[in-house]
């Protein structure tokens, strides 16, 4: 997926880099789940220390230790579903999230996300929610 080229026309900017360079770099769903700046940042407050050749296809992230490895991918698809939102949001809406307004969001739906887990793991949303605080 290159559709780097639309934010310029949008009025769209990229927060660490001259657009220039921005737009040289293909937007692939490696580069904006796992290695875009926004998302590398947003891996790294997680106490996630993303190695360079991860890979979302094979998404296998290191746990931190403050998250019970109990619905730890649950977590993490969480984490990209917000990411994609946000790219979206950028391209089409002209919205822009910074990190803590973008935590805050991930938060409230851990919350909500909790409801779906089996009843003796919902607990699990409650360390979600502390790692996502934390990071604010």
């Amino acid at each position: 997926m290159e559709t780097a080229w639309q934010l310029p026309l949008l009025g769209g900017t990229h927060e660490h880099l001259p657009m220039r360079q921005y737009i040289k770099a293909a937007e692939t769903v490696d580069h904006l789940l796992l290695h875009y700046p926004f998302a590398a940042s947003f891996w790294q407050r997680l106490g996630i220390q993303m190695e360079p050749d991860a890979a979302a296809c094979n998404l296998h992230l290191p746990k931190p230790k403050n998250l019970p490895a109990a619905h730890f991918d649950t977590f993490a698809l969480l984490c990209c579903w917000h990411l994609w939102k946000r790219r979206n949001g950028i391209v089409f809406r002209q919205e822009s999230l910074n990190l803590p307004q973008f935590l805050q969001n991930c938060k409230l739906d851990a919350r909500a996300w909790s409801c779906r887990l089996p009843r003796q793991d919902m607990g699990v949303s409650d360390h979600w929610c502390n790692a996502l605080s934390l990071a604010m």
